[in-house]
């Protein structure tokens, strides 16, 4: 009888350290996501201000350092090389843009054969329907590093690897794209 009891003790006393684990491995991601939620929201709310500032910036007249016209965008957008595929792979995430059973996604490289530093790039991507034609077009920030949440400063012959999701994209699309930069600051 005391074996059973000693026994059934030691039990309680690893079903009780597994409840807590349990419980602090629970709070800690209910944490970390918390966290996330909050960088994706500062992030969120600095690029709505960098908009709207931008936008009283643009009413002005004055130009600013690294505010480039449209001539001088228009030479240095050859100097940044881009390369964006269509990936397919397999999702059982409802909200992913399902495609004959397989979820799509942009992913690509930036490189930056300039001599300045690129702050700002815009990724415009056209959506192809069988009969290539454009039939939707969204931007993208080919910039933005999702591990930190934040928008990374492309530096001379430095390399950047980006992916988008493809969610809103009308059931249509090929999976052909055609894309361009269609703006950059330095």
């Amino acid at each position: 009888m005391n074996k059973l009891l000693s026994f059934l003790q030691s039990q309680w006393i690893i079903l009780v350290v597994l409840i807590v684990g349990l419980l602090f491995g629970f709070f800690l991601g209910m944490e970390y996501k918390s966290y996330q939620i909050q960088k994706n929201l500062q992030t969120f709310q600095k690029d709505l201000n960098q908009i709207f500032s931008g936008a009283n910036k643009e009413s002005d007249k004055t130009k600013e350092a690294g505010t480039l016209s449209n001539e001088e965008k228009n030479n240095y957008i050859p100097k940044i090389d881009i390369s964006v595929q269509v990936d397919e792979f397999k999702s059982i995430i409802d909200s992913d843009n399902i495609f004959n059973g397989k979820a799509r996604r942009l992913v690509g490289t930036i490189k930056n054969n300039s001599d300045k530093e690129i702050k700002k790039a815009e990724l415009l991507v056209m959506f192809l329907n069988e009969n290539d034609q454009s039939i939707y077009e969204n931007t993208y920030n080919p910039l933005y590093n999702s591990d930190k949440f934040e928008d990374v400063i492309l530096k001379p012959n430095y390399i950047n690897e980006f992916s988008f999701n493809t969610d809103g994209v009308p059931k249509e699309w090929s999976g052909k794209i055609r894309y361009h930069i269609s703006d950059i600051e330095y």
